[in-house]
C-alpha cells in the first residue's frame, strides 16, 4: 500500500521518518542553490509543471517561498491574491475575504472554482480564511477524480503546516544537533510558546515538538490566549510533558508569537496586553535561552520581538536582531528549500537529487555512435570521449560526424 502523502494539510501527517527525509533533501537543495551549476540542475526537477498559488490572505513569506521554490525547480508558478471587503446588508455588517479576479466575485461557487483550477495546474497552493476550507477543497476535488496535490499555506485559524514543517528543519541544527543521529537529544531541551497560545502556528508545531521530538512545553500566554483545550487534551494523551503559565521562565528555545491585531482590538486592556512580553537581549540571558525563533510578521505595536534600527541606538541594547541567539531570520532563509523540497516530494517523488547530474545528462542524450560509441547530447552535441560504460543497447545508433561510412553505405 501506498503510505505516501498526496496532500498537506496538517502536521499530524508529519512523523520523525517524514522529517528526516525533508531535511535530507533540503541540505542537498541547499547545497546546489550555492552555484549557478547547482541552480541550472535544479531547474530539471520540475520542468513542464504549473502551479498554482490561491492566497485569500495577505502572506509575504509563505507566498514569496512558494513561487520562488516553484520557479527555482523550473516550474512555473500562477497566482492570485485576496483582499478584505467589508459589506453592509440590510444595516449588518460582514467581512469576507474575496479572491478579486475569480469568479467567486460573481457570486460562482467554491467547489466550481477550484474543480477549475485542478483543471489547469499540477499542484495547488492554497492560504484560506476559514478553518477546514482546504480540508473541504480536497474533498471535492477527490469526489471528481482530480489528482493535482493541495498544500495549505495556512487554514484559517486552523494549522500552517509548512512553517511547523520549515521550523521543524531549524531547530534540531540550531542546537547542534543533527535530527537523523541525535533526535532523542532533544528530549533534554525546553521550548516555550510565548504569546498568543491559540494561534495556527501553535496548533501545527506543538505535536511535532511534544509527540515527536519528546520536548517539554511551556505555554507561555496573558490570561485568556492560552492554547485550546483540544491541543492540551491532544498532547495530554500522548503523555508529552507541558505546562500553562502567564510568567516567563528557564527554556532553550523560546518560539515568539505576536498577539492577533483583533484580539487587541478587543481586549479592554489592550495597553497592557501590547507589551505583556518583550524578548530583548537581558531576557534571553536571565532566562538561559539558547535560541529564539518568530514565525513572523513580527508586530511594531506589541513589541515582542524588538527590532534593530541602524538609526537607533537605543535599539541596539535590547534587539537580538544581531545576536547569535536570533534564529528568525534563518527561519526565513530556509523557507524557500524546506519547500522546494516537499514540492519535489509531491510531483517529482522518484527523483534522487543526489543522481541529479548524472539523470539530467541521461535525458539529454539524443544518439550514440554506433562505431566510436561517442554519445550525442541535444544541446551540447557530440561527447569528445566514449562513455566508459560503451555501447548503451537502448539509445539510438547512428554515424557520429568523425565516423561518417563512404556515400552509399546504410546501417
Amino acid at each position: 500500500m501506498d503510505s505516501r502523502l498526496k496532500d498537506i494539510v496538517s502536521p499530524d501527517q508529519f512523523d520523525l521518518n517524514f522529517l528526516i527525509h525533508n531535511a535530507r533533501d533540503t541540505n542537498i537543495i541547499r547545497e546546489l542553490l550555492l552555484t549557478r551549476e547547482g541552480k541550472d540542475l535544479l531547474t530539471h526537477v520540475l520542468p513542464g509543471y504549473m502551479i498554482g498559488e490561491f492566497f485569500w490572505q495577505e502572506s509575504s513569506r509563505t507566498y514569496h517561498s512558494f513561487a520562488a521554490a516553484g520557479e527555482h525547480l523550473g516550474a512555473r508558478v500562477k497566482d492570485e491574491r485576496g483582499v478584505k471587503r467589508t459589506k453592509v446588508k440590510n444595516g449588518a455588517r460582514t467581512v469576507k475575504w474575496e479572491l478579486i479576479f475569480s469568479s467567486e466575485m460573481k457570486d460562482a461557487h467554491l467547489e466550481d472554482e477550484v474543480r477549475a483550477w485542478a483543471s489547469f495546474y499540477d499542484a495547488l497552493i492554497l492560504r484560506t480564511p476559514e478553518e477546514g476550507m482546504v480540508a473541504r477543497i480536497i474533498n471535492i476535488l477527490r469526489e471528481f477524480g482530480y489528482d493535482a496535490p493541495v498544500i495549505s499555506a495556512g487554514d484559517g485559524k486552523g494549522h500552517h503546516p509548512t512553517q511547523s514543517l520549515l521550523d521543524a528543519y531549524v531547530l534540531p541544527g540550531s542546537l547542534g544537533l543533527d535530527i537523523e543521529k541525535d533526535w532523542k537529544l532533544l528530549s533534554s531541551h525546553r521550548v516555550a510558546f510565548i504569546g498568543d497560545g491559540g494561534s495556527r502556528v501553535v496548533h501545527s508545531l506543538a505535536p511535532i515538538f511534544g509527540k515527536i521530538f519528546k520536548m517539554p512545553i511551556s505555554f507561555i500566554t496573558p490570561k485568556g490566549l492560552g492554547a485550546p483545550a483540544w491541543l492540551l487534551k491532544d498532547l495530554k494523551s500522548a503523555n508529552v510533558d507541558y505546562e500553562e503559565r502567564d510568567t516567563l521562565r528557564d527554556a532553550s528555545v523560546y518560539y515568539v508569537i505576536r498577539l492577533q491585531d483583533e484580539y487587541l482590538k478587543k481586549a479592554k486592556n489592550a495597553s497592557v496586553l501590547q507589551n505583556y512580553y518583550s524578548i530583548t537581549k537581558k531576557v534571553a540571558d536571565q532566562y538561559n535561552v539558547r535560541i529564539v525563533m518568530h514565525p513572523f510578521p513580527r508586530s511594531k505595536t506589541g513589541n515582542e520581538l524588538p527590532i534593530w534600527l541602524p538609526s537607533d541606538p537605543k535599539t541596539h541594547e535590547v534587539s537580538l536582531d544581531k545576536d547569535p541567539r536570533a534564529f528568525y531570520f534563518y527561519q526565513m532563509f530556509v523557507g524557500m528549500p524546506v519547500r522546494m523540497a516537499l514540492l519535489k516530494y509531491l510531483l517529482n517523488p522518484h527523483l534522487d537529487l543526489k543522481k541529479l547530474k548524472e539523470e539530467r545528462l541521461i535525458r539529454q542524450i539524443r544518439s550514440q555512435c554506433v562505431s566510436c560509441n561517442r554519445i550525442e547530447y541535444h544541446e551540447l552535441g557530440w561527447a569528445e570521449y566514449p562513455p566508459a560504460c560503451g555501447y548503451i543497447q537502448t539509445l539510438p545508433h547512428i554515424f557520429c560526424p568523425k565516423c561518417q561510412p563512404p556515400s552509399g553505405f546504410h546501417l
